[in-house]
């Protein structure tokens, strides 16, 4: 299963031109290849508005700033080979992330403090999946499409992350047998704060 958090800057380069004169005309020449360890584009108060770099374990990455200075996006590739966007608020704090990885590819959307509160995947193991965490960082909310059938089920978990019902195709198992019962999509279970199936239907 995914949810990561993710780190980087990335980018993306168009090509330079150098500008000559010749029998009194002005030729413009473009160059072909341009090699650089670090380039940065600024605005005409001469402010760095985008940089494009390679980082020391080998991540190109592009960042990008606000007229205050401030990186408000940034894309890398990591060494992974896994593409990563930064979206970033006005404090420069990473607010939602995307990135494909070799699983498939993951949104995550972050508060003010850094923490991971609504993360959408699409698994190639598990299918669509979403997440809602509270401010402590325990998924209260999961809701998803299981393989490989694409039956829907809804989990509500308590303060602790505890599971405490769930609606739809989901599995229990019996105790005292150790038979595992496949519930269909209008199955409905509660269960107490130890996890235990308090009320079950139908």
């Amino acid at each position: 299963m995914l949810r990561t958090a993710i780190a980087g800057f990335i980018g993306v380069l168009v090509g330079a031109a150098v500008v000559g004169v010749a029998t009194s005309q002005q030729e413009e020449v473009t160059a072909k290849v341009v090699r650089a360890e670090r380039f940065e584009v600024v605005d005409a108060k001469g402010e760095v508005r985008a940089v494009l770099a390679v980082r020391e374990d080998g991540t190109p990455h592009l960042a990008l700033f606000d007229a205050d200075g401030q990186v408000r996006a940034i894309v890398a590739v990591l060494p992974s080979g896994t593409p990563d966007l930064y979206l970033c608020d006005a404090d420069g704090k990473p607010r939602a992330s995307l990135a494909v990885w070799e699983d498939g590819p993951s949104l995550t959307l972050r508060d003010a403090k850094g923490k991971d509160r609504a993360t959408l995947e699409l698994s190639r193991d598990w299918g669509p999946i979403l997440w809602l965490d509270d401010a402590a960082g325990k998924t209260r909310l999961e809701l998803g499409l299981g393989l490989p059938d694409g039956n829907p089920i809804l989990s509500l978990a308590d303060k602790e992350g505890t599971t405490r019902a769930t609606l739809g195709a989901t599995s229990t198992k019996t105790l005292a047998t150790g038979v595992v019962h496949q519930r269909p999509e209008s199955s409905l279970v509660l269960s107490d704060k130890e996890g235990n199936v308090l009320w079950q239907a139908p």
